[in-house]
C-alpha cells in the first residue's frame, strides 16, 4: 500500500508580484508577508494551505538567461541548416535583439516563438523564393535596429 500521495498543483498567484520586483529574493519574509496572504486570499481556506508541503517559485529570467535561451534556439537552427548543407551564423547583437522579446507572462515560450516568427519563418520564405539552398551561408545580424539576413552562395 502507498502511505501517502503526492499531488502537484500549479498557480500563477503571486506571479505579478514576483515579476514586478526586479532582483527579488525569495526569503522567509517574502514568503510570509507577500505570498502567504496572496495564497490565503486566492484559496480562502487554512485547511487547504495547511496541506501545502512545498512551494516552488519561478523567478523572471535575467537578460543573460534570455540571451542564453535565444542562443540555444539559434543553435538548433544551425544544426538543422547543417543537415541541409547550409551554414547559419549570427552575431551577439542579433541575440540581444531577439532576447528583448521576452514576455514575462509566457516565459521562455515567448522567446522560442519570437525566434520562430522572426528567424525560422524568414528563412523558410527565403527558401521558397529560392534565395537560399544547399551550399548557402546565412548570417543573422542587426542593421538599423532590425534583423538582417546576409547571404552568400
Amino acid at each position: 500500500k502507498q502511505w501517502y500521495q503526492r499531488r502537484v498543483r500549479a498557480t500563477n498567484v503571486g506571479a505579478d508580484q514576483i515579476a514586478s520586483t526586479a532582483g527579488v529574493e525569495v526569503d522567509e519574509d517574502f514568503k510570509k508577508y507577500t505570498m502567504y496572504p496572496l495564497l490565503k486570499r486566492a484559496f480562502r481556506r487554512n485547511e487547504f494551505l495547511g496541506r501545502i508541503n512545498e512551494i516552488v517559485y519561478f523567478l523572471p529570467f535575467t537578460s543573460a538567461e534570455c540571451e542564453e535561451l535565444v542562443g540555444r534556439e539559434l543553435e538548433r537552427i544551425r544544426e538543422y541548416a547543417a543537415k541541409l548543407n547550409m551554414s547559419f551564423s549570427w552575431d551577439g547583437e542579433a541575440v540581444k535583439l531577439l532576447a528583448e522579446a521576452l514576455d514575462t507572462n509566457y516565459g521562455a515560450r515567448s522567446l522560442k516563438n519570437e525566434v520562430s516568427r522572426r528567424v525560422v519563418d524568414r528563412l523558410a520564405d527565403m527558401n521558397l523564393e529560392n534565395r537560399i539552398g544547399a551550399g548557402s551561408r546565412v548570417e543573422l545580424t542587426v542593421k538599423g535596429g532590425e534583423l538582417s539576413f546576409g547571404l552568400c552562395r
